[in-house]
């Protein structure tokens, strides 16, 4: 599959993602120069639990269900990630491997912004971590605040 979008469409699919927009324009700008869209056929593997860390995505179109299969097999799944939304940003924060599966449920375009691309980025602009924190815990805080 092959995904091909003007940097302005691009720039506009990226722009309906709330963190993306709340991030700096200069930060939005240079994921926007160090990415490259890619696309998965419906099935296709993304990454698999134990994979090292290739980056962060961005749907923009399709599904990526993420999930993990139990020793018998059986599948436990832990979201389905819809347009706009960013996903592997754990590993950039604990430098490990991938901790869950993530495969393509349907036909699906990605925007991809690689490891060493997000490293040097951080290397120059330590004050970006934080923006990407704020990725982190605006997942992780409309579960807390469920409890």
């Amino acid at each position: 599959m092959t995904a091909s979008f003007s940097s302005n469409e691009l720039a506009a699919r990226l722009e309906r993602s709330a963190w993306f927009r709340s991030a700096p324009a200069a930060m939005r700008a240079q994921l926007i120069e160090a990415g490259r869209v890619e696309g998965l056929a419906a099935g296709q593997r993304l990454f698999t639990r134990g994979d090292s860390d290739d980056g962060l995505y961005c749907v923009l179109d399709g599904l990526v269900r993420i999930g993990a299969a139990s020793s018998a097999g059986k599948e436990a799944l832990l979201a389905v990630i819809e347009p706009v939304n960013w996903f592997g940003e754990i590993a950039l924060f604990d430098n490990r491997q991938r901790t869950h599966d993530a495969y393509a449920e349907r036909d699906s375009e990605l925007f991809h912004v690689p490891r060493a691309a997000l490293a040097a980025l951080l290397e120059r602009k330590p004050e970006y971590w934080h923006v990407f924190g704020l990725l982190l815990t605006q997942k992780a805080a409309p579960r807390l605040r469920r409890h």
